[in-house]
């Protein structure tokens, strides 16, 4: 139930309703067919890096990258306290990796001599493959991201 898409995705739909705003509502996997049809991409994250890169489920990465070689503006949606600053400082996001028995159960194979089993379930999406972060200053550039946190930080200190 529910594959492909995540709870906030099905919150933003209803936003757009509100605002008569048209979309249209697919899967990840669907994302080739339609692509060509889009205006513009928008995604969540689940971390943003201090150069303006973000963290977010699997396929992020791949839908940016094709959105690009299409030539459709990549928008990442998502709250400024996802900024992750130890990245400022070298770190790196660390991505979730879970079970490989989420992907494979006892008996898929006769073995698994030869066969490393990876459930990969982030991956990191270039700065540069992004248009804009929409967070709560607006629509930002990658770039200008980590300059809006102080900004965040007064707001917070209040």
């Amino acid at each position: 139930m529910n594959q492909g898409t995540s709870r906030e995705s099905r919150v933003a739909i209803k936003i757009l309703q509100k605002l008569n705003i048209r979309a249209i509502y697919i899967t990840d996997a669907s994302i080739y067919e339609f692509l060509p049809k889009a205006d513009y991409v928008i995604m969540g994250a689940d971390s943003i890096c201090y150069d303006g890169s973000v963290a977010n489920k699997m396929g992020t990465a791949m839908i940016s990258k094709l959105a690009c070689l299409c030539k459709k503006p990549v928008y990442i949606a998502s709250e400024l306290y996802k900024l992750d600053l130890r990245t400022l400082y070298g770190y790196k996001i660390k991505l979730e990796r879970r079970s490989e028995t989420e992907i494979v159960s006892k008996g898929d194979f006769d073995s698994l001599d030869g066969i490393e089993i990876i459930n990969q379930f982030f991956d990191l999406t270039p700065a540069t493959d992004l248009k804009s972060i929409i967070c709560e200053y607006g629509i930002v550039s990658p770039a200008q991201i980590a300059g809006f946190w102080s900004k965040l930080e007064g707001k917070v200190m209040e």
